[in-house]
This record gives structure tokens, sequence and C-alpha cells, in this order.
């Protein structure tokens, strides 16, 4: 119980440093199918929660041979984890870009420690907790393996989308200025 708890703390430190690394990894590996699936193509906030999908997934790799066989339910939580810190991340980011006035990578930074934080919070309580249901971990497995598989699949096609969450960050900036406009906040 207690390497769980370490390795899940020390998950909210390295699932960031994971996120660099793949950065930095996909400026050097030549783009083809799978790689542009899952490397973020813009600097919208959907592909950055890709990142974050794809780093939490590593490093539970990572957890499972070192921990995860000792859990009945351990890719229940690790997907639970995978799936929610994403659309945590893409919410607290909107919520705060609309509350503070536009967008910032200083609202994005936070969110990410946000989702991440939280993502580890919901495993370790998963995982703690022993929840078990009949096959949660072929629903967990097949859920992640559908989403990597869509995510590989319209990778390449994020780019060509004309809404305002798939746009650079110039214009993602105006839209949020027109939405807080809508709603009286400025």
């Amino acid at each position: 119980m207690f390497m769980m708890r370490k390795y899940e703390i020390l998950g909210f430190f390295i699932i960031p440093l994971i996120s660099i690394a793949l950065i930095l990894l996909f400026l050097v590996i030549p783009p083809n199918f799978v790689i542009n699936g899952i490397k973020p193509t813009t600097d919208s906030l959907w592909q950055v929660g890709k990142l974050l999908f794809i780093s939490i997934l590593i490093y539970s790799i990572t957890e499972y041979f070192v921990f995860g066989r000792n859990f009945d339910n351990f890719f229940f939580s690790k997907a639970a984890a995978i799936f929610l810190a994403p659309i945590i991340f893409v919410l607290s980011s909107y919520v705060l870009d609309i509350l503070l006035g536009g967008a910032s990578l200083n609202n994005h930074i936070i969110s990410y420690g946000l989702a991440v934080g939280l993502g580890q919070y919901i495993s370790y309580y998963l995982l703690k907790e022993g929840y078990r249901f009949k096959l949660m971990n072929a629903y967990a497995i097949f859920g992640v393996l559908i989403m990597l598989g869509l995510y590989i699949g319209f990778g390449r096609t994020t780019d060509s989308f004309q809404g305002a969450i798939y746009k650079p960050m110039k214009e993602y900036r105006e839209h949020i200025r027109y939405q807080q406009k809508i709603m009286g906040l400025i």
C-alpha cells in the first residue's frame, strides 16, 4: 500500500516530465500516421489533453510493472485517471480563461497541474478502496484502446476543423473575449 501511495504522488511530478519529454521527442521523430495521431498537432486545449492522455498512459504502464499486478482493479482505476484528467484539464482551462479575462499559458499550466493531481488522486482512491465489479478491467482496457484508436485515427484531421477550439491561440483568445462579452463579464 505504501509503494502504491508513493508512486501515485510521484506521478504528479513525473507525468508532466513525460509530457515534456514527449514534446521534445515529437520534434525529432519524423511524422507518420501513428505519431501524428498521438502528438499535439495544434496548440488547442484538446490537443494538450491528448498529450496528457498519452503521458498518463505511459506512466500507468510503468506503474503496472512496479506494483499494479497486486491490485485487482488496477486497470479500472488507471483508466479513470486516463479519461478524467484530460476532461478536467480542458474544462478548468475554459473556466479559468473566461473568469480571469483571457487565455494565458499560466492558466493552462495551472489547469494541467490540477488535472494531473485530481487524476492521480482519483486513481489512488479507487485503488485504495478496491472497487470491483465483473469485467471492470476488460471494460477499462477496451475503453483506453478505443480512445487511443480515435486519437490516432483523427490525428491528421484535427487541423482542418474550423471551430474556435481548434484554432491557434490568437483566435482562441478572441473567442474567449467574445464569450465574455456575451456573458456580460467585460
